[in-house]
């Protein structure tokens, strides 16, 4: 075989193939537009991760829950010590929870249920059976950062009860205040049933109504009142010192009104913990 002559045909032929395919890639660029353009058929798929979707905790269980432990605004933790099979899984579903479309109503009622689901678990782990001989710790101020340190997963971050509670501040209610439970005596009660979106509104003053009738709300001295300290704290999300006056005009008894004009001092704060015995 002639290896000279196979070179010389295969050189020759080259340029032609080149135009052929030239001619071709022209002949594509009429079918799909410029094929620098990204356009036509020959587009690749966006490869953006479809947007997510509103996921909000069912309160079923955490519901059931409540109803089985909280007796008279105090907790039974010897019953959620014994079986608490039902708050682990409503944590489960806080986890993985996302707010994103949620109304204010629904992520009002989302924080309060994080916030009291959250300190449970807290107390579960850290308080009960934690002291010296196996006995339970007095309250929440023995456990080092309760409050700001220990953390539970919600909505897919690692947050302490302050950042949950924070979360629900920044909504604008104060009577939130009224709402979450510390898991101490001088705390709002913790209500017998989770928070829901229906008739949110008429929970939240009866909430407030209640505390402020309790001697760990509110007390009536020969020159005023004396109120929780929550007013202290948060003085901010009531409008400072005029706002709290207000505030208490609106949803304090009639008898503490009247009382109002007066001086305003503190309660002293009992943070054992709010447990429930016969």
């Amino acid at each position: 075989m002639n290896h000279h002559l196979l070179r010389s045909t295969a050189i020759g032929f080259l340029p032609i193939l080149g135009l052929l395919t030239l001619t071709t890639l022209l002949g594509c660029q009429d079918q799909t537009g410029s094929l620098s353009s990204g356009q036509g058929p020959s587009s690749r798929p966006s490869s953006r991760p479809a947007p997510k979707t509103k996921r909000l905790p069912d309160t079923k269980g955490f519901d059931a829950l409540l109803h089985r432990i909280v007796k008279k605004g105090k907790v039974d933790y010897a019953s959620l010590q014994k079986d608490h099979k039902q708050l682990d899984a409503f944590l489960e579903s806080l986890s993985k929870a996302n707010l994103e479309g949620a109304s204010k109503e629904e992520q009002l009622v989302f924080w309060i249920n994080a916030y009291n689901a959250g300190c449970l678990k807290l107390v579960l782990d850290h308080i009960l059976g934690r002291g010296p001989m196996g006995r339970d710790l007095e309250g929440v101020l023995k456990v080092a950062g309760f409050f700001k340190k220990r953390e539970i997963k919600v909505a897919g971050s690692l947050l302490s009860l302050d950042a949950i509670e924070t979360n629900g501040r920044k909504l604008g209610d104060p009577r939130i205040h009224f709402a979450v439970n510390c898991a101490s005596v001088s705390c709002p009660p913790i209500r017998e049933a989770a928070w829901v979106v229906d008739g949110l509104d008429e929970a939240l003053t009866r909430a407030t109504e209640r505390y402020l009738a309790s001697p760990q709300g509110l007390q009536i001295t020969k020159d005023g009142v004396r109120i929780s300290k929550i007013f202290q704290w948060y003085q901010k999300d009531f409008g400072g010192l005029k706002g709290v006056r207000a505030f208490l005009m609106r949803y304090a008894p009639k008898a503490a009104k009247e009382k109002l004009a007066g001086s305003i001092d503190w309660l002293e704060y009992d943070w054992s913990l709010n447990r429930w015995s016969k």
